[in-house]
């Protein structure tokens, strides 16, 4: 069985594979909130996250924090657990953050980028084809990401797919996807949630009352999936998996994948190869001294490609 984990730079890569000017990527890490907040403004939470800092906020505190964000003197992972830790002091403002700062942008970005036209599953992902082709019914994967580009390129080479939690299929390739997704609703008041088409954007929301954002762990230090009860159903099943080949996409490995960190060390454990596609060595060099085992870094997909079994 091999064990894909899919991170924000597979669907980075896949903006740089089609040609589109970088700021209609999607963003990483290092440039989340330039790249998403251009229209949106959490005024009051950045600027009291910025006291707490130590910095005066400028008149708009996204000029502040954009420039300190850009010279990796804030972390989007600090103030996000920051908005996090304070719901209580500022009412709304958490939910608010979720829909406008991450989904409403993203899904701006990508129907002005890859999915212009409104041609969601027509138009090729030819990264996520190129690594979907290598996965076999039966393999399974770990998305990281909300959007679902991965998922498409892996329906558009054949795959049929099954998301966790409902039961994992040998004929299908097994999505898991803990931090949320466009295309998982979840319905607060009902207590239930489900995952919808791939050819659904992720906005409007449903009228039943159902909401996708609401099931979205941002990127912030010390959160754990236990945290949101969602997560924790899709994540538990995922915890069994035992993967003879290990290969990590687009993956950082960031400070704040306490839960994941452990898991990898799990799934690590049981790998005969571990895998890290990434054009970072620096990346390449953290994920070895975190996994504390031997990996194999390639730094494109043709690279992996040339050497997966």
């Amino acid at each position: 069985m091999r064990l894909l984990i899919v991170g924000a730079g597979a669907s980075y890569a896949e903006g740089l594979t089609a040609g589109l000017p970088e700021e209609l990527c999607l963003p990483l890490i290092t440039n989340f909130a330039r790249r998403l907040w251009s229209d949106y403004n959490p005024a009051q939470l950045l600027a009291a996250y910025l006291r707490q800092e130590g910095y005066e906020p400028t008149p708009d505190p996204r000029d502040l924090f954009f420039r300190l964000e850009e010279k990796a003197k804030i972390n989007i992972e600090r103030f996000f657990e920051f908005a996090y830790v304070n719901q209580g002091s500022y009412p709304g403002t958490y939910e608010n953050l979720l829909y406008h700062g991450i989904l409403n942008p993203m899904v701006f970005l990508l129907l002005q980028g890859l999915w212009k036209g409104g041609n969601i599953m027509e138009r090729p992902m030819p990264c996520a084809q190129s690594v979907a082709s290598r996965l076999r019914a039966g393999d399974a994967v770990v998305n990281l990401n909300y959007d679902t580009i991965f998922e498409i390129g892996a329906a558009q080479v054949g795959h049929q797919l099954v998301f966790l939690p409902n039961a994992a299929n040998s004929q299908k390739l097994t999505i898991c996807k803990p931090h949320g997704s466009f295309n998982l609703v979840i319905n607060e008041t009902e207590e239930r949630f489900c995952f919808g088409q791939l050819n659904w954007p992720g906005t409007p929301q449903p009228s039943d009352g159902s909401k996708n954002y609401v099931g979205f762990i941002p990127p912030r230090l010390n959160k754990s999936y236990r945290q949101h009860w969602v997560s924790s159903m899709i994540l538990e099943p995922a915890r069994v998996f035992a993967p003879q080949n290990l290969t990590f996409w687009g993956v950082g490995l960031t400070e704040s994948d306490t839960d994941l960190l452990e898991l990898y060390k799990k799934w690590a454990s049981t790998a005969r190869r571990i895998e890290f596609i990434n054009p970072s060595m620096e990346a390449a060099n953290h994920a070895r001294g975190l996994l504390g085992k031997e990996i194999e870094h390639y730094l494109e997909i043709s690279d992996w490609k040339v050497n997966a079994t």
